[in-house]
């Protein structure tokens, strides 16, 4: 019975959703500290892009239903070294993404008053543990933790907006022109481009989810 191999709308959503609604978490930090005020714009213009390789995704997937992403593509379309090459990037590229957001995480617990006193390498490193362990287990057990994981990803973000929106009536406008007086900010071309690098961070790996 192929339904039985199947894992649900939910758990496949969730697989793909949590790249880009978890990048909102780990990516702040690096997307406004290299682009400042123009942080906006380098998420949409991260967006866009990957708003125009929509019909390619759509495209491979359906040719190609495997695992692999990228790699699968060029070995099926280009030479064995081309594919060797995008599949050495491709592992950099996760390694960086797994990188970054254990340590934002551990960075993020270490704010916290409860868990002050933790250190960001340990915890950074008994995240990629537990996940690395979590998907040795297999897809039908880190699915479940998926859901789980984007239910609360998009429950924080929802949160979020509602404070934010209950921020902007206590307090009004004046803490974004406090942001466009910022002494630290870069140039324009400096912000969009190394902004636009970060963002584009948190959508790697989309494709191959």
């Amino acid at each position: 019975n192929e339904d039985s191999h199947k894992i649900g709308e939910l758990p496949s959503t969730a697989i793909c959703g949590n790249d880009i609604t978890a990048s909102c978490f780990y990516v702040v930090g690096e997307l406004s500290k290299n682009a400042g005020v123009y942080s906006p714009i380098c998420t949409l213009l991260s967006s866009f892009t990957l708003f125009c390789f929509r019909s390619i995704y759509g495209e491979v997937v359906m040719a190609l239903p495997l695992n692999g992403g990228i790699y699968n593509l060029l070995l099926n379309s280009s030479t064995k070294r081309t594919a060797s090459v995008a599949a050495c990037l491709t592992i950099l590229s996760y390694t960086a993404t797994g990188v970054v957001s254990s340590v934002s995480a551990a960075d993020y617990l270490s704010c916290s008053p409860l868990f002050g006193e933790v250190h960001t390498v340990p915890v950074a490193i008994g995240i990629l543990f537990f996940f690395a362990l979590l998907m040795l287990m297999g897809m039908a057990e880190s699915s479940v933790v998926a859901s789980g994981l984007f239910i609360f990803h998009l429950s924080t973000l929802f949160i979020l907006g509602a404070f934010s929106v209950f921020f902007l009536q206590d307090a009004g406008l004046g803490q974004l022109y406090a942001n466009f007086l910022w002494e630290k900010q870069p140039s324009v071309a400096k912000s969009i481009f190394f902004g636009f690098s970060s963002a584009m961070l948190g959508v790697s790996g989309f494709e191959t989810s």
